[in-house]
C-alpha cells in the first residue's frame, strides 16, 4: 500500500510538506482502514530515492512505515531523524551578513547491500563551526534533527524542484571509515548488525486515500 504522507517540518511550525510512503503487511492493513486525512504517530525509514528526470536527477524521499503506534485525534507536531555514515565531501561552510553561519554536506547510510542513500545535511550556528573544524570527507558522523523539504525553480524549466534535507540539531564524530570512499554507512540504529537508515518522522497526516 502506498500512502502519501505529511508531515510538519518541527515543532511549532506551520510548514508542512508531503512524502510518498509505502507499508507491509499489518501495518498496510491498519492504514487501510483509516480515512483520508487520519493523523497517526508513525515510525519507520527514511530512504533517498534517485528519479531519473531526463536532463538531471531528482532525490525523492520515501518513508517505509514500519509501525503505527497510534492514531491521534489532535495534531501534535513531531518530526525527528537520527541517521548515521560517511561524509561525501568536504563542508560548504558560508557566513552571512546577519552573522549567521551554516555548514553543508552530504552523508551516505547503507540500507544493507543496497546502494547508500546520500542524504544532504544541514547545520547552523555552533554546530556548523563544529563541522567546519572536524568534519571532512570520509568522516564517520552521526546527526539528529529533523527533516525538511527546500523547493527551487529549474533556471532552464522554471519548473518547481525538491530535495529533502536534514537539518541537524545535533552531531556526533565518530572517526573515519575505510569505506569510505564507496560511500559505507550504517544507521545509528543498529550499527553492529546488517544495518538501515532509521527515522522517525511522527505525526503522519493521510491527505489521499491509500491506493493498491
Amino acid at each position: 500500500i502506498n500512502p502519501t504522507l505529511e508531515l510538519l517540518e518541527k515543532y511549532g511550525s506551520n510548514d508542512a510538506f508531503t512524502i510518498n510512503g509505502v507499508a507491509w503487511g499489518k501495518t498496510a492493513e491498519q492504514i487501510a482502514n483509516m480515512d483520508e486525512g487520519s493523523i497517526a504517530f508513525v515510525t519507520g525509514q527514511l530512504n533517498i530515492l534517485k528519479v531519473d528526470r531526463g536532463e538531471y536527477k531528482e532525490s525523492i524521499a520515501s518513508f517505509k512505515i514500519e509501525e503505527i503506534i497510534f492514531p491521534m485525534d489532535v495534531l501534535i507536531p513531531f518530526n525527528l531523524i537520527g541517521i548515521s555514515g560517511n561524509v561525501g565531501q568536504n563542508v560548504d561552510v558560508k557566513y552571512f551578513d546577519s552573522g549567521k553561519n551554516n555548514a553543508k554536506f552530504t552523508l551516505a547510510v547503507r540500507r544493507g547491500k543496497d546502494d547508500p542513500d546520500w542524504f544532504p545535511i544541514e547545520l547552523w550556528g555552533a554546530k556548523a563551526k563544529v563541522a567546519e573544524r572536524y568534519v571532512e570527507k570520509g568522516s564517520r558522523v552521526s546527526v539528529k534533527g529533523h527533516v525538511k523539504q527546500e523547493s527551487w525553480a529549474d533556471r532552464k524549466t522554471g519548473e518547481v524542484r525538491t530535495k529533502p534535507v536534514v537539518v541537524a540539531d545535533q552531531i556526533g564524530l565518530e572517526g573515519k571509515n575505510q569505506d569510505s570512499e564507496s560511500g559505507g554507512g550504517t544507521s545509528q540504529h543498529d550499527r553492529t548488525a546488517n544495518s538501515q537508515t532509521t527515522s522517525q518522522n511522527s505525526p503522519a497526516a493521510f491527505r489521499s486515500s491509500p491506493a493498491m
